[in-house]
């Protein structure tokens, strides 16, 4: 899987008329099976923690389609459990609040729970599975620290090739990813690292420059949501306009990920490609070459673009510009449409 960052101002072209798209915490299940009190070895186990700290639970496990769970608890006086998933960030960290939980899973007595998580709304990617225990209420106990399996989503997946716009006004070119592409990424696969290549021949062998753009910077401009990935008003980025649902002129206008203005007058071409730094997830497969020209005159009011086959205008819907995740399938390795693997770790 994949992921990038990085945002110029824009100070020239981007055009776009209208292409209309459309735009838990989970319940779960749960079992316990309940041991004797004679349980020589549930006795050890607890006999083993320290002062007034309970024994942890054993034996985390989790199913192989990633949704299913079972442990062993070891002390009676823990009060219930939750499993929590977070995702992991490059670096390994957990990032943000939990994506998915299961329900409250109340500790009668020692023994085997198992249990059931929601894991539709996680794309790919790394997460933690956090067994976490709290103590009884109404006593002293302190909890035992949280047992953690990492749970890998994608393994053998490709991540989907992006699709693009380009605009070009004098001697400012700019590139714009699709948003429906965003959308797929952010919803069923990973915020990649967007690479654009620009070269001087057709059969782009000659590279020019490079610029990459990681698009997990756009997570907080989404607000945490898909759909949205960087707009301004007409007054902001003129050239970049976004036509409403009549036809008419929108006022809103797309943020470009890439903006160049040093580019020798001439004729290039530009591709990108989406990798990730996951391991078991595949980079995409390079973007379609577009080809675009720059003068040596300052950008002005005129402008031309251009866009991969495939690119689709989000929508205006009211005061927002929309690309719901999905809405597009015949995208060129879209999630949706492929098999892939959960791997489990320590």
């Amino acid at each position: 899987m994949t992921n990038n960052l990085g945002r110029k101002a824009c100070t020239a072209a981007l055009a776009l008329a209208l292409g209309i798209g459309s735009m838990g915490l989970v319940a779960c299940g749960s079992t316990t099976t309940s041991s004797t009190g004679s349980d020589a070895a549930t006795e050890a186990t607890a006999a083993d923690a320290s002062g007034d700290v309970l024994a942890a639970p054993t034996d985390f496990t989790i199913g192989e389609d990633g949704a299913s769970f079972s442990f062993t608890s070891n002390d009676e006086n823990i009060g219930y459990y939750f499993v929590r998933v977070y995702k992991l960030d490059e670096n390994g960290n957990e990032s943000g609040e939990y994506a998915t939980s299961s329900k409250r899973l109340n500790n009668t007595a020692t023994g085997e729970i198992t249990g059931t998580l929601d894991t539709s709304s996680l794309g790919w990617g790394s997460y933690d599975y956090k067994l976490v225990s709290f103590a009884a209420s109404g006593t002293d106990y302190e909890s035992p620290e949280s047992v953690i399996r990492v749970v890998t989503f994608g393994e053998g997946g490709t991540l989907e090739r992006p699709e693009m716009a380009v605009v070009t006004s004098g001697n400012t070119v700019q590139f714009v990813l699709d948003w429906y592409t965003l959308s797929d990424w952010y919803d069923y696969q990973y915020m990649p690292t967007v690479t654009f290549n620009v070269y001087s021949d057709a059969e782009c062998t000659n590279l020019v420059t490079s610029e990459e753009f990681d698009t997990s910077t756009l997570e907080a401009e989404a607000g945490m949501q898909s759909g949205q990935y960087g707009w301004g008003t007409a007054g902001t980025y003129a050239f970049a306009m976004v036509a409403g649902m009549d036809g008419t002129e929108s006022g809103y206008a797309l943020t470009p990920e890439v903006t160049l203005d040093s580019l020798e007058a001439g004729t290039y071409y530009v591709t990108a490609t989406a990798s990730c730094d996951v391991e078991g997830i595949n980079d995409s497969q390079a973007s379609e070459a577009v080809d675009f020209t720059v003068t040596a005159d300052a950008a002005g009011d005129e402008f031309e673009s251009v866009t991969t086959s495939l690119w689709q205008n989000p929508s205006v819907m009211g005061p927002k510009t929309v690309a719901a995740a999905g809405t597009y399938t015949d995208r060129t390795d879209f999630a949706q449409s492929q098999t892939v693997g959960v791997v489990v770790s320590d």
